[in-house]
């Protein structure tokens, strides 16, 4: 098939479809109002599937930074800290409200990031979903979940590919280490 633009012999006015289009459908609906707010407060209800990984008051006072995407998760960096990696699980949904009244969480609420510019708020009625602390985007807590699925569990021991294509990577031997 050729392109939109060779079709109509006009420039084409679609962007490229991003891999996971909920995941930057939501990315795009806060990144940019919760760039420089200060974290004010988080708060966690029932657990999700991995535990958070630091203290929550240890975040209160950093900045937080632009929001971007690595696949089907979220990276949050928050200056001075590190960061958050996000993921929204099978049926979590995450929400940004401008303003602090934004109401006591509900039932399935078990995140919120309570902001200088608002509150972002991950609901997830399955509890699928993951907020996980990481100190950098390539540290090995944030490695091991961003591979984790990129080879079904029962070919990871095995693939010679796999291993050989991030044999040179320090953070993907960490991961490689966990799974022999």
């Amino acid at each position: 098939c050729g392109s939109a633009a060779a079709f109509t012999g006009r420039p084409s006015i679609i962007a490229a479809m991003p891999e996971m289009p909920e995941v930057e459908v939501t990315r795009r609906s806060f990144a940019e109002r919760i760039a420089g707010a200060r974290v004010l407060d988080l708060s966690l209800g029932a657990p999700l599937r991995w535990p958070l990984g630091c203290a929550p008051h240890a975040l209160v006072g950093c900045t937080v930074g632009l929001t971007t995407r690595r696949g089907k998760y979220l990276w949050l960096p928050l200056q001075g800290a590190g960061g958050l990696l996000m993921h929204l699980g099978m049926s979590g949904s995450l929400a940004f409200r401008a303003g602090a009244d934004t109401g006591p969480p509900g039932k399935h609420d078990h995140f919120d990031l309570m902001t200088t510019k608002g509150v972002l708020r991950l609901n997830d009625p399955r509890r699928f979903g993951a907020v996980v602390f990481a100190e950098r985007e390539d540290s090995p807590e944030a490695v091991k979940l961003l591979l984790d699925g990129f080879l079904p569990r029962a070919k990871r021991d095995t693939s010679v590919v796999f291993r050989e294509e991030l044999a040179d990577d320090m953070a993907a031997q960490y991961v490689l280490s966990e799974y022999r």
